[in-house]
C-alpha cells in the first residue's frame, strides 16, 4: 500500500535525520579524546607556553580536529612560532630588543589555546546530554519502524495515542496520505 510505504519512509527519514547528528557528535566527542591523546605528551594541557614545543604532526593533527581545516591555521602557526622562535634566538645574543609582532604572536598563542581548551570543554560538557536526548527522540520511529516487514504490520499497535503523537510530530498527514 501507497501510505504504509509513505508512513515507513517518513520514519526512515526522521530515524536517519536524527542519526546523522548523533553520528557526528559521537565523531566530534572522538576527536576530543584524539586531541587528549596528544596533549598527554604536553602534560594534558595547550597552553601558549608549551603550544611551541608540540611536535609538529602534533599540532598539525591538533588543528586539523580543532578547525577542520587544518591548513590555513597551521601555515598562521608557522610563521608565528618562527617569529617567536627568531626573536628569542635574536633576544638571546642582543638582550632587550623590542619586537612588537613578537608580543602579536604570544597573544595569537594565547588565544589559540585558549580557544582549543574552550572548545574541547565545550564539547566534552555538552555531548553526551546532546547525544542521549538525540537516542531518545529516536526510539519511537525505530519501534514503529520495527512493526513492519516488507511494508507489513507484523506486530499490532497497542498505543494509538502514541503512534499518533508520534505521527503529528513528524507532520505525516495520515488523512490525506490514506484518501489520495
Amino acid at each position: 500500500m501507497k501510505v504504509i510505504n509513505d508512513l515507513l519512509n517518513a520514519l526512515t527519514n526522521v530515524e536517519k535525520s536524527i542519526g546523522d547528528p548523533i553520528n557526528d557528535a559521537q565523531t566530534r566527542k572522538n576527536e576530543i579524546l584524539e586531541i587528549k591523546n596528544i596533549l598527554f605528551n604536553y602534560n594534558n594541557e595547550i597552553t601558549e607556553k608549551n603550544i611551541l614545543d608540540f611536535k609538529d604532526e602534533d599540532i598539525r593533527r591538533i588543528l586539523e580536529l580543532y578547525s577542520h581545516d587544518n591548513n590555513e591555521l597551521y601555515k598562521q602557526y608557522k610563521i608565528y612560532k618562527n617569529i617567536v622562535v627568531s626573536y628569542e634566538e635574536i633576544n638571546n645574543k642582543y638582550k632587550n630588543i623590542d619586537a612588537p609582532q613578537v608580543e602579536s604572536a604570544k597573544k595569537w598563542f594565547k588565544k589559540l589555546a585558549f580557544d582549543i581548551t574552550k572548545y574541547m570543554q565545550n564539547v566534552t560538557d555538552t555531548t553526551d546530554e546532546y547525544i542521549k536526548t538525540l537516542k531518545e527522540k529516536n526510539v519511537l520511529p525505530r519501534k514503529y519502524l520495527n512493526m513492519f516487514k516488507n511494508e507489513k504490520l507484523i506486530e499490532p499497535i497497542l498505543s494509538i495515542s502514541e503512534f499518533n503523537e508520534l505521527i503529528n510530530e513528524m507532520f505525516f498527514d495520515l488523512k490525506n496520505n490514506v484518501f489520495r
